[in-house]
């Protein structure tokens, strides 16, 4: 992969650990702005517009290991795998479920302690709206022989199109169908079109961002259609103008847009950062960890709001507090490691 092509990965990265921050910054706004008001129309769109970070990281993580792996396909050892993924991922993810938990028993007192709670929340997610992103995420890997099974050493189109359909019938299923199952959003097969897309075009890379530059303007107009119809309708809903059945069909097909526009426009945009080049890949690499901490400033700061403060205010003091202190803390984390693994290789 070209090294343009590598920027862009890093900026659509990038790109969406700013608006997954975003999305909860908002998200006590949008209860409270009045239905009619344009703040409530402004807060409500964008944060439904930035509704695309699990997807399109799903996406992200499919792509770069078939991408890395679909060239040389180096001998896989699953148990070296998944012990690393969980070292990387899980890990990190225990230790924020018990920061979490520990604020709301010590700090916020909305519980009292019970280990039975602890434990439910670490296997479900559900201490922070963020962290199911994990446990989704943390299914696909271990399924990865599997997936190198269905993907590696099939370039062509035929595949491509048969494992698509599958997946997508799957994943509506997931989220139609099966709807009011328990925890049906905490499965993988409910994003399993994100995984399967990120498959593919990992896959095949080379014509995927291929058919990307030469259709640029039609893969951005195609997303700017579906973002709009999505958006319209989601807000139309949402003041009662009539019922919108279709809403997880088309957020389905926006996500999968977006994860289309979002990889294309930062392929466009990394030759063009310049100098800020290297600060784009820290933001990229400190993602995660902002991913994992940033909805726990914002519920700081709305607890040490002053009473009597407006809706607005108090979103931009959310803001402030949560994106310079989960950005600043993750970037120095990302800093440090950078140079305990350049002094370890001397």
């Amino acid at each position: 992969m070209s090294e343009d092509r590598r920027g862009g990965v890093t900026v659509m990265t990038g790109i969406l650990s700013v608006i997954v921050v975003y999305s909860h910054v908002v998200s006590e706004a949008v209860t409270e702005y009045a239905k009619d008001s344009f703040q409530f129309l402004f807060v409500f769109t964008t944060q439904h517009f930035s509704r695309v970070a699990v997807p399109c990281f799903i996406f992200l993580s499919a792509f770069k290991y078939f991408a890395k792996y679909s060239e040389k396909p180096v001998g896989f050892s699953y148990p070296r795998f998944a012990l690393g993924r969980v070292r990387r991922v899980y890990l990190p993810y225990l230790l924020w479920v018990l920061i979490f938990y520990v604020y709301f028993v010590y700090a916020a007192r909305y519980f009292p302690f019970d280990a039975a709670d602890l434990a439910r929340y670490a296997v479900t997610g559900d201490i922070s709206a963020q962290l199911y992103f994990v446990v989704i995420i943390m299914q696909f890997y271990l399924l990865m022989p599997f997936w190198r099974a269905v993907a590696l050493g099939r370039k062509g189109w035929g595949w491509a199109a048969a494992f698509m359909a599958v997946s997508a019938a799957v994943t509506y299923a997931a989220r139609l169908v099966f709807a009011r199952v328990p925890y049906i959003d905490r499965i993988f097969a409910a994003y399993l079109l994100f995984w399967a897309a990120g498959m593919v075009c990992g896959v095949n890379h080379q014509r995927f961002f291929g058919i990307l530059a030469r259709r640029r303007a039609a893969v951005w107009i195609a997303f700017a259609l579906v973002t709009a119809a999505h958006l319209g309708l989601t807000y139309a809903n949402a003041r009662g103008f009539f019922v919108y059945t279709a809403s997880e069909a088309v957020h389905t097909a926006y996500g999968l847009f977006a994860a289309f526009f979002l990889l294309d426009l930062g392929v466009f945009l990394w030759p063009r950062l310049g100098a800020a080049a290297p600060a784009a890949s820290l933001v990229s690499d400190s993602s995660y960890y902002v991913f994992l901490a940033h909805t726990l400033p914002i519920r700081i700061a709305s607890a040490a709001a002053p009473e009597g403060l407006g809706i607005t205010a108090r979103m931009a003091i959310q803001g402030a507090f949560a994106y310079v202190s989960s950005f600043g803390l993750a970037a120095l984390y990302v800093l440090a490691k950078r140079r305990l693994v350049n002094r370890r290789k001397g």
